[in-house]
């Protein structure tokens, strides 16, 4: 059978692209400041995590547009992704932020990446 690729990675949606960065920022600095503490590293600077953020980084975070069409980009390039889990929560993100990201993935993102025939991004032919 066809092997299953799946995706775990720090996401998180927000009302504009700007916003969701700017509410994921202090909780990522943080923690990331912390572990190059620890293991002697430079800490993170936000044109790093700004760059991450982007079209071509390993994070989902943006408007709902932007986080559907990068799950779709990444999936096409990886020839089909099954699954794809963020990790939406950080120390510093306020709870109630939290809760609307997890409705606008649900009633945003997901419509646009099961697009109208509602085909798992996984079940997609290439």
């Amino acid at each position: 059978g066809q092997l299953r690729v799946g995706l775990h990675c720090f996401g998180f949606v927000g009302d504009t692209t700007q916003q969701a960065a700017d509410d994921f920022y202090p909780g990522w600095a943080e923690i990331f400041t912390k572990i190059a503490r620890e293991r002697g590293g430079s800490p993170p600077s936000r044109a790093a995590y700004d760059a991450t953020c982007g079209p071509t980084g390993a994070y989902f975070i943006g408007d709902a547009e932007t986080v559907a069409t990068k799950m779709l980009t990444v999936s096409e390039s990886l020839g089909g992704v099954d699954r794809i889990s963020l990790q939406m929560t950080n120390v510093r993100l306020a709870h109630h932020n939290l809760l609307h990201g997890i409705e606008l993935l649900g009633t945003a993102v997901a419509p646009i990446v099961r697009g109208a025939d509602g085909v798992p991004v996984g079940d997609r032919p290439n």
